[in-house]
């Protein structure tokens, strides 16, 4: 009697797109790789740790697969305290939490081994698709091979009641507490490579510089001759592959006309990192919250999860403002699913 079993019964894909970010087609599709994983396996154990499951003993699961999964999937679709979860999936607060912990561990390990999923550097194929989508929208900036965009992502994160470790994540431009990240997009809207959880204090620059992302995307553009856009937080000194966009059109009129029209058109084709973030954070606005500072690692798993989740929602859901302005042939919409 619960309100997501009739939310479930009720087959209506814009309902579940709302409250899960999936269709029916797509949730189907994830639930029969999450079930078996999480049929076989545990938390309850004496030291906490996961383990193969009984399956002959003991009273059955307060939450089947297909609720353990709505679950999760609902949580990052969701702010604040996970009441209102309870009142949804018919628990306890408690066994949401439990439960909550448990499916997001075996929620990632499915995503890991999903394709459609993954984050992966594009292939030689891929890079030619993408500098032809931005050349058929930008065609002087299309004429350098630009074929993706980056930009930074400051999550915020609760303070800390140790000074030592709180600098570490406090930004003094923002005069907040964040974690950082950057997201490199393609124009078919996936993340195709990214640094995630950093503490807040470091520019975007250095650790994309520790993270090896610099490296990782220098080697594609010299392996593909590809290009890159990208604003003014990251350095381009002795790296040409990238194009910063045109922070000041007043100083970029300095300039002769060919390159002035060169960074406009950099100026929008960054617009993509932007969809991109904007996509990103409005997909899962738990990550608008204040983060609770922990050393267990839940956070570098939901950071981990997270843009996995989003590829894999680009890839068979297919709203995406990314794709559907620069690969509109990719596109798909929900309603043309339930039509």
């Amino acid at each position: 009697c619960s309100a997501w079993r009739k939310l479930v019964s009720s087959e209506d894909d814009r309902s579940l797109i709302q409250a899960t970010g999936l269709d029916f087609r797509s949730f189907r599709f994830l639930l029969h790789r999450f079930a078996p994983i999480y049929e076989k396996y545990s938390f309850y154990s004496e030291d906490g740790r996961i383990k193969e499951a009984k399956t002959d003993t003991g009273r059955p699961r307060s939450l089947n697969a297909e609720a353990a999964l709505g679950l999760i999937l609902m949580w990052t679709r969701t702010r604040g305290v996970n009441s209102s979860l309870s009142l949804i999936f018919g628990v306890t607060l408690p066994r949401v939490n439990l439960w909550r912990c448990f499916a997001l561990r075996v929620l990632l390990s499915v995503l890991k081994r999903e394709p459609s999923a993954k984050i992966k550097a594009p292939t030689a194929e891929d890079c030619e698709s993408y500098v032809r989508a931005i050349r058929n929208q930008y065609a002087i900036i299309g004429e350098k091979r630009v074929a993706l965009a980056l930009d930074g992502l400051k999550i915020p994160v609760c303070k800390l009641g140790c000074n030592v470790r709180q600098s570490a994540f406090y930004n003094g431009w923002t005069s907040g507490h964040y974690i950082s990240n950057v997201f490199v997009f393609a124009p078919d809207g996936r993340i195709v490579a990214m640094v995630v959880n950093a503490p807040g204090a470091m520019h975007d620059s250095t650790f994309m510089d520790m993270g090896g992302l610099y490296d990782k995307m220098e080697q594609r553009a010299s392996s593909f001759d590809i290009w890159m856009v990208v604003d003014s937080a990251f350095q381009c000194i002795n790296r040409p592959f990238f194009i910063k966009s045109a922070q000041d059109h007043e100083l970029a009129r300095n300039i002769d006309v060919g390159e002035y029209a060169l960074f406009f058109q950099a100026t929008s084709v960054f617009q993509m990192a932007e969809w991109g973030m904007r996509g990103f954070q409005a997909s899962f606005p738990r990550i608008k919250d204040r983060i609770r500072f922990e050393e267990r690692g839940e956070r570098a798993l939901m950071m981990q999860l997270l843009p996995r989740l989003y590829n894999f929602r680009c890839n068979m859901v297919g709203i995406n403002q990314i794709r559907n302005f620069f690969m509109p042939s990719l596109g798909q919409s929900a309603i043309n699913l339930v039509n």
